[in-house]
């Protein structure tokens, strides 16, 4: 079966602009699938941002309790030998466990909020990707709706050209 020309250009359209769609369908459905995975991977850097939060709490407060506890041992001893603890060294040894104490559990309050801050980050930028990436969606849908239009009109175009040609041989042989 031989077809003629015009259908096959019609034919030629009918895929092009088909493919045109798919792929449009197809692109815009891996970012949607990327927007996605960014926003489950946005969701577990807030967890984690949650979770550093709550250790470093833990932390500070077992530090400070921890730092009680060496106080409370150094006021004994110090007792237990007959020791002033207002006054002189015992009173700078115990000033010095309370600030040194202080430091450590205030360094731990600063890595902690290093820590969440960068957790936060993280998300924010999967949420920017996942809003660049849903974007990408829609304009591989729009690229591959241009793509039908454009396959169309080619299609249109060069069965027009073809007809004119087939109508200009027609009326040359017609006038012979």
């Amino acid at each position: 079966m031989c077809l003629d020309p015009v259908t096959l250009g019609t034919l030629s359209t009918a895929v092009s602009a088909v493919g045109a769609y798919q792929q449009g369908q197809a692109t815009s459905a891996a970012y949607q699938s990327k927007a996605a995975a960014d926003d489950q991977n946005a969701k577990i850097a807030n967890k984690q941002a949650e979770i550093a939060a709550q250790q470093g709490a833990r932390e500070e407060r077992e530090m400070r309790q921890r730092g009680q506890a060496v106080t409370g041992a150094q006021k004994t001893a110090f007792a237990a030998n007959g020791l002033d603890i207002a006054a002189g060294s015992p009173l700078d040894v115990l000033t010095d466990t309370r600030f040194l104490n202080e430091l450590d559990a205030l360094t731990i309050r600063r890595n902690t909020a290093n820590n969440v801050w960068g957790y936060q980050s993280e998300a924010t930028n999967y949420l920017n990707s996942a809003s660049a990436n849903r974007s990408a969606a829609s304009g591989a849908k729009t690229a591959g709706y241009l793509g039908v239009a454009g396959s169309i009109l080619t299609g249109a175009t060069s069965l027009s050209m073809h007809k004119n040609k087939l109508t200009d041989g027609a009326k040359k042989y017609t006038s012979k």
